[in-house]
């Protein structure tokens, strides 16, 4: 966090590009926490460059919404003989992968932005078993849109109006990120079961007419 921080303030000039092309290489799957340069991102908007903030937060941004194209693209060009690697099978052991293929298949949106919200590569290995797994990639781009832009903005300006206390708050990221998980996960299961419950419903409905007309 520290070497990232002062590596992006010592040129500041550039900064806005700078974090970019290290989300590009994130999605690369090259290991730099994007949830690392998101924070410092809006510690030093607060801090050294008030004036860009904007062009900051939609350096991540973009950079967020892109290195998932290019895990995406990763996993379906390369994914084969990357996950065949005992760095790929560390990355996304199998029974993984079949987890998250079964459900990204049946909850795509969801899936998203569960995983947009979990860190230390969960989000890359959605985005890479849904390439490897050979998803539309107009749909996977299309509902990566709304996950991509929520996690970027709360995580963004959370960030920067707490600036002042930064590092207690990276040194408790992991805990954050599991409470917000979570609660998604639990909005996301008491949907799944509304719409189970409801489908019964109609079900039910449905053969009581077909008995009565039968009758």
């Amino acid at each position: 966090m520290d070497q990232i921080y002062i590596f992006i303030s010592n040129n500041s000039s550039i900064a806005p590009y700078l974090i970019f092309l290290l989300f590009l290489l994130a999605g690369m799957n090259i290991p730099i926490s994007i949830d690392i340069l998101v924070i410092t991102s809006s510690i030093i908007a607060a801090k050294i460059l008030p004036q860009k903030i904007y062009y900051l937060f939609f350096s991540c941004l973009f950079g967020c919404y892109f290195s998932g194209w290019i895990a995406y693209w990763v996993g379906r060009l390369a994914g084969g003989k990357l996950l065949k690697t005992p760095f790929g099978k560390k990355l996304l052991p199998k029974n993984k992968i079949d987890r998250i293929l079964k459900f990204y298949t049946t909850h795509g949106f969801l899936t998203l932005l569960i995983g947009r919200f979990i860190p230390f590569g969960v989000r890359n290995g959605i985005f890479m078993s849904s390439g490897a797994a050979k998803a539309s990639f107009k749909r996977f781009a299309l509902r990566d849109i709304i996950p991509c832009l929520l996690w970027s903005s709360m995580t963004f300006f959370s960030f920067y109006k707490l600036a002042d206390s930064y590092h207690l708050l990276v040194k408790y990221l992991k805990i954050i990120n599991i409470i917000i998980f979570s609660t998604f996960a639990v909005a996301v299961i008491l949907y799944i079961c509304y719409k189970r419950v409801k489908g019964k419903k109609s079900f039910n409905n449905n053969s009581l007419k077909i008995t009565d007309e039968t009758d």
